[in-house]
């Protein structure tokens, strides 16, 4: 069994017509939208962040919580390693 390799691209598009169905996204629409994105993002090296975290709040809130012992707690709860705790605290 062979398994087919989906870049992004492929997934977004996959995604989005899974979502809005055939009767709103057709395979026309489809296709132009995978092809407008790989004619403007193609080759280029793309961020996407892991959620949509709002980061001068959470800094804000591991600013107040902090009470110099609970370090390792923040960090499990804001999913965060030790670097960026202390980047926080700093106000980087």
């Amino acid at each position: 069994m062979q398994s087919e390799h989906i870049d992004i691209v492929g997934c977004f598009v996959n995604l989005v017509g899974a979502t809005l169905g055939l009767a709103v996204f057709t395979p026309e629409k489809q296709r132009e939208i995978d092809t407008m994105l790989r004619t403007q993002w193609g080759g280029q090296e793309v961020y996407i962040k892991k959620s949509d975290v709002d980061v001068e709040a959470r800094a804000v809130a591991i600013r107040a919580k902090y009470n110099g012992r609970n370090r390792r707690e923040l960090m499990v709860e804001y999913n965060i390693s030790r670097a960026q705790f202390y980047k926080i605290l700093k106000g980087d």
